[in-house]
């Protein structure tokens, strides 16, 4: 059982893991991807970045389901730390709730690290999916929203090349 969920009986659960992968400013990672036909949950990440600032946080999370649906999926935040239960680039410090927590923070080195549980909010897929994450983000000249362009726009802040590393547990049936 996850949340309010009864999983199959055959429900296994999965890992995805990635470690030390460099990103450009403005590159899109994958914390999460399962290929098309595949059904399940996800149900946990864990994000850790290194970077020159703190402008990786303005990076927005996406889902595609399936994993080639094209732009613009399904915004899940609108940045990385609203995606962790946060805001404001974590000015509130290091934090434990019930399904989300920063285990790392330090600004000066601009250094993060974090987890989400999907138990109150599950992401059930039915035909494999991609949770996307951008190393910073741009916002639309036309409108000032951000999140909104696939590409082009006007970048928030001065985001550098990141080191990544994440884990992703999910399951499959």
């Amino acid at each position: 059982r996850v949340g309010a969920l009864d999983l199959p009986r055959g429900a296994r659960m999965r890992l995805s893991a990635t470690s030390a992968t460099l990103a450009a400013p403005l590159a899109r990672y994958d914390l999460l991807s399962v290929p098309a036909g595949a059904r399940g949950l996800f149900f946990m990440s864990t994000l850790a970045v290194a970077s020159g600032n703190q402008n990786f946080m303005e990076g927005c999370v996406r889902m595609f389901s399936p994993p080639e649906q094209p732009w613009p999926g399904l915004l899940l935040s609108t940045g990385m730390e609203d995606y962790y239960d946060s805001a404001f680039y974590f000015d509130g410090g290091p934090f434990h709730a019930p399904v989300s927590g920063v285990t790392h923070l330090d600004v000066r080195a601009a250094e993060f690290s974090g987890y989400r549980f999907h138990e109150m909010d599950p992401i059930v897929f039915s035909d494999g999916v991609r949770v996307e994450w951008r190393n910073g983000d741009a916002t639309d000249p036309a409108t000032g929203l951000k999140c909104t362009l696939e590409a082009g726009g006007d970048v928030v802040g001065a985001p550098t090349a990141s080191n990544i590393s994440s884990y992703a547990w999910y399951y499959t049936w």
